[in-house]
């Protein structure tokens, strides 16, 4: 498509008469057909003719105080389809960063246009100039939209991940620190701001840890369950990146007041938050999930609290009474719950602890040391569903030391699995059983009696491998 195309040109005429009568009603068909003409056209990308023909024409309408909002949202319309097509040096010949900045103070949707162009800009040409204080100030407003926000934010993480000259405006412009600092106490734009932190703070690790670590005490004061969740999921974000970037380990220390606070909230010590009736019914499985990332990336850590709060211990004593202690025990690090003698004591066999159980197999000091028949004797797997005996299966299939475990203590389960008849016209997951069955048969382990019936049962299912389920698996007995 280029500047001669019928279209372009019908456009064209249809953006002066708006411009010339105020009452027009902007043509939303034409406005259709465009975009689904340029959507695949590579040439648009070759040629600015049609960029240079047409934004003259749109910033007229959306400058004028003639036109009306939905003219000039038409306009917008417009440039939101037409922009994406081009660079942004392709798109700086036609608006200048001076023209981005006026544009940028109009409404809302035009806010929204010019921030994704942004987010593909060359950070050097708008480094120097108003335009990132314009973005910052634009994103740090209480009355922005939240359309808006989203699209703002991803313009300042983009600039601020690629260039370091925008890096240090966080530290030492004096208005963007002064937003920072004024975003952290607006409650209405906190959370914001600490978001966007936890996007950018990889490449600016030096911001305060006050912007975006918020204290046991501002919770209480907050007295927001919606910010309280979001500050134990930020927490548990941050966690993660620091898992994957070593640069963010200084966090480990600055981070103790929460995890802290997280082990008190868990096991039912006191907090700050207790007395807080908005609180009072809350299933809190954010500080579960919380607690859970800190075992694995911060396990030194983890074991300091858990001696200091019986994380461990509670966890096994209650989750037949509290979901989140058996949420917490089907995710944390394993290493934690090998020492521990109430969690062996109280399990029991059961839909609910499956998960659990499958998890506890692999790891393999409580495979060999607790999972011992004596204690775990076959009759432990004589309740279960046949879905729950098939998920224990398939884990006891994972490696040869597993399967030695099945063969050995608990062939009972795979004299059920090889004996399962359907019986309510669902298939059974034929590729998976054949899997499980050849694992079985190359591991090396010594069948004995259920060699026979498991090659048997192999032979059967082969060549079967639609899986079609609609109701829960069930078996003869």
């Amino acid at each position: 498509m280029t500047i001669a195309d019928p279209i372009v040109q019908r456009f064209s005429n249809h953006l002066l008469e708006l411009y010339d009568d105020p009452y027009k009603e902007p043509d939303e068909i034409l406005l259709n057909e465009f975009e689904d003409k340029i959507r695949y056209d590579d040439i648009v990308k070759e040629d600015t003719s049609m960029l240079g023909q047409l934004a003259p024409l749109i910033l007229q309408i959306i400058n004028s105080n003639d036109t009306t909002a939905i003219t000039k949202n038409y306009a917008i319309k417009f440039l939101d389809i037409l922009l994406p097509h081009y660079s942004f040096n392709q798109i700086i010949t036609i608006f200048s960063p001076d023209l981005l900045l006026k544009a940028f103070q109009g409404n809302d949707n035009l806010k929204r246009v010019i921030a994704k162009i942004l987010q593909r800009t060359d950070s050097s040409k708008i480094v120097n100039a108003p335009l990132f204080l314009c973005l910052f100030k634009t994103f740090a407003n209480p009355e922005t939209s939240l359309s808006t926000v989203n699209e703002v934010q991803k313009a300042i993480v983009s600039v601020t991940l690629e260039s370091d000259q925008i890096r240090q405006m966080y530290l030492n412009n004096i208005d963007i620190v002064h937003l920072l600092n004024g975003m952290k106490h607006d409650k209405i734009v906190q959370s914001r701001v600490i978001d966007l932190v936890c996007q950018v703070l990889i490449v600016v690790p030096l911001l305060p840890t006050s912007i975006y670590l918020v204290s046991e005490e501002e919770l209480a004061r907050s007295n927001d369950l919606l910010f309280y969740r979001f500050c134990v999921g930020t927490w548990q974000t941050l966690l993660n990146q620091v898992h994957y970037d070593d640069s963010l380990l200084f966090l480990k220390e600055k981070m103790k007041p929460q995890i802290d606070f997280c082990c008190r909230k868990f096991v039912g010590e006191k907090t700050l938050i207790d007395d807080k009736e908005i609180f009072f019914d809350y299933d809190d499985f954010g500080t579960v999930y919380f607690l859970i990332t800190v075992s694995f990336v911060f396990p030194d850590y983890f074991r300091d609290y858990n001696s200091k709060y019986n994380i461990i211990k509670y966890a096994s004593e209650t989750y037949r009474q509290y979901s989140k202690s058996l949420t917490f025990l089907s995710g944390v690090n394993t290493v934690f719950m090998r020492d521990s003698e109430e969690l062996f004591e109280n399990l029991k066999l059961s839909n609910a602890t499956v998960k659990l159980f499958c998890r506890l197999l692999n790891d393999r000091t409580i495979l060999n040391e607790r999972l011992t028949v004596d204690k775990f004797p076959p009759t432990i797997f004589d309740k279960l569903v046949f879905d729950d005996i098939f998920e224990i299966f398939g884990t006891l299939c994972d490696d040869n030391l597993l399967i030695k475990k099945l063969i050995t203590d608990w062939s009972n389960i795979v004299k059920r699995v090889i004996s399962f008849n359907i019986v309510n016209n669902v298939i059974l997951v034929s590729d998976s059983l054949k899997v499980y069955l050849e694992k079985i048969l190359k591991s090396g382990v010594s069948l004995g009696e259920l060699e026979e019936p498991v090659r048997e049962k192999l032979k059967k299912i082969k060549g079967v491998f639609t899986i079609t389920v609609e109701e829960p698996l069930t078996e003869n007995m």
